[in-house]
């Protein structure tokens, strides 16, 4: 793990100069002679004012400080200058991520304070959370988040509708035969009841050459027993591991045969001839139907959500259809529990700060139980009811404005522990919900050899030579996999294509997430 400090212009440096409390000890104490402590956060768009979120007077009175708030909706382009001046503020919020800690040498390592930190050190008995804040040498830049046993569900998720299944007398599909009849009624029976042939059987979203994302078609994978894992640096990859050992994707035959399923469904019109290059807002508006009247039959997402509140009760999850010529037995599905429950890189500390102790008093604050609660549902009892015995109630109102989000949520750091119970969260009961079609696929996994750990990582150098062969390799096999989706003959170019994976370097990267996979299990 190479460290280096990186050099900025004077121009940045100066840049930099208004961020109050970064690095180098400015107003370290308030007009009272109170500890100042800056905390850079960064919050979404919708993330209510800072004053609304219930979070500063505990952590306040928990530090006996003052902190001062600096909040961002994009900080993308301060990080990078924070970094080149080699200044960062005292505590920042969901901005920096284990490649930047272990790229600039100007982070806390804070296992060497854990002792001082009792909530943070319990958290860290997760061992999951533990992998994910300790580098191979054991310091710890970056801490997770945790979003406890309820958010332990796959990211994405393939969802048919079952209202239209009923209407049409219809079983949920098991097989892709089966799943391939149902579509065919879907395109000629219509099933959403206005007369009009404007059903979409089955759609999906843009495909990305800069790999395999989240809701991308090649989620079907798992119909042939081979486990993606799409929330992941790995499984952005293409890379998987079946009995310890690391492969990717692009160049199996489980790959040849989903492409040429996949061609079926364009062949026979249930899939639009253009849904793998439309954009975001086309395929969301696709899913979004008119009114009470949806659109598409079947397609992958988060949650029921996806299709918005008039039209989310339609929509089951559906376990992935048996590809043809795999066992029931075999089938899986994405193993992205882990992603969906954890959050890397959520909180960091400057190593020259001042005001140490109650930067320490203000992360252990964060760790704590009711804390927890309070960033991630919003403030006690307004929000959140503390029902005592490790359990808490989320109020409906919490939810009243969908446009707003009353607490700091995925932005804060915090640990909702597996002793905890959450009553009322609407998401994680959503996602529950969809996520309970896939309970058998999940029993097909051997959690242990087939799943790359999400704490599994590349040094610096081997993530640059990574990229510098998946790049030119995506940028061909996305292209060439999307032209025989829609246009056939994946039969005859296959051995030429996968010939030039290998020429390009794909057994050289395979080779680096082995090594990384056998440190990461061992």
């Amino acid at each position: 793990m190479n460290k280096r400090i990186l050099t900025a212009s004077a121009a940045t440096v100066a840049a930099l100069t208004a961020l109050a409390g970064c690095g180098s000890g400015d107003a370290a104490v308030d007009a009272n002679g109170k500890p100042l402590v800056t905390i850079f956060s960064v919050q979404s768009a919708t993330t209510a004012d800072i004053s609304k979120l219930g979070v500063t007077k505990p952590l306040e009175q928990a530090c006996d400080c003052t902190i001062k708030w600096e909040v961002s909706r994009d900080a993308s382009q301060k990080k990078n200058a924070m970094l080149a001046a080699g200044e960062i503020p005292d505590i920042t919020l969901n901005l920096f991520n284990t490649d930047d800690t272990t790229r600039n040498d100007v982070f806390d390592d804070l296992a060497q304070h854990l002792d001082q930190m009792p909530n943070l050190k319990s958290a860290l008995d997760n061992k999951t959370m533990k992998k994910l804040a300790t580098d191979d040498q054991g310091h710890i830049y970056a801490l997770p988040a945790d979003n406890g046993k309820d958010y332990a569900t796959s990211t994405s998720h393939l969802m048919i509708n079952k209202q239209w299944l009923d209407k049409l007398g219809l079983k949920v599909p098991r097989t892709w035969d089966e799943f391939v009849n149902v579509l065919e009624a879907f395109k000629t029976q219509d099933p959403n009841g206005n007369g009009k042939a404007d059903e979409i059987p089955f759609t999906v979203g843009k495909l990305d050459t800069t790999g395999i994302g989240w809701y991308s078609p090649f989620l079907f994978l798992n119909s042939t027993g081979l486990v993606t894992q799409v929330a992941t640096t790995s499984g952005a990859g293409g890379f998987y591991v079946k009995q310890g050992k690391v492969g990717n994707m692009l160049d199996t035959d489980n790959m040849k045969t989903v492409v040429g399923m996949l061609h079926e469904l364009v062949e026979k019109g249930l899939m639009p001839k253009d849904a793998l290059t439309q954009d975001s807002s086309a395929y969301n508006t696709q899913r979004a139907g008119e009114g009470d009247t949806a659109k598409v039959g079947a397609t992958f997402g988060w949650w029921q959500s996806d299709f918005g509140d008039t039209l989310k009760s339609q929509y089951i999850g559906l376990a992935a259809p048996v590809a043809p010529g795999t066992s029931a037995d075999d089938v899986t599905w994405d193993a992205g529990r882990d992603a969906a429950r954890y959050f890397g890189g959520k909180l960091s500390v400057a190593k020259d700060a001042p005001n140490k102790d109650a930067i320490y008093k203000i992360i252990n604050a964060m760790y704590s139980e009711k804390m927890s609660v309070i960033t991630k549902y919003g403030s006690i009892p307004e929000y959140v009811s503390d029902d005592g015995d490790h359990t808490y109630t989320v109020s409906p109102k919490r939810y009243a404005d969908v446009s707003v989000d009353l607490s700091l949520g995925s932005g804060g750091a915090y640990a909702i522990r597996d002793d905890m119970t959450i009553k009322g969260d609407q998401k994680s009961a959503g996602l529950l919900d969809v996520d309970k079609a896939y309970a058998e696929d999940y029993r097909h996994i051997n959690w242990d050899k087939d799943v790359i750990p999400i704490w599994t990582r590349l040094t610096t150098d081997e993530a640059n030579e990574a990229t510098n062969y998946m790049t030119p390799i995506f940028t061909y096999a996305v292209p060439q996999l999307a032209d025989w989706i829609v246009n056939g003959g994946v039969d005859q170019g296959w051995d030429e294509y996968v010939g030039k994976l290998h020429t390009a370097g794909l057994d050289k990267a395979v080779a680096l997430w082995q090594q990384a996979y056998d440190l990461a299990v061992k």
